[in-house]
């Protein structure tokens, strides 16, 4: 699963190896992380209805 901090150490590498002249590795990396499914962030344990908290005086 892909999450933000593999999507931003993916990026980083590949910058890496850009700045390093290797493309075919920066494109290679980046291809391999796009092949990854995205993370699946919802929960379906979580309460949808609960009443907001208030003050009360």
């Amino acid at each position: 699963m892909s999450t933000l901090r593999d999507t931003i150490e993916t990026t980083f590498v590949a910058a890496a190896f850009a700045e390093s002249n290797l493309e075919q590795e920066a494109l290679s990396v980046l291809k391999a992380a796009k092949d990854q499914p995205k993370a699946d962030a919802k929960r379906p344990d979580a309460k949808t209805s609960r009443p907001r908290p208030s003050l009360k005086a």
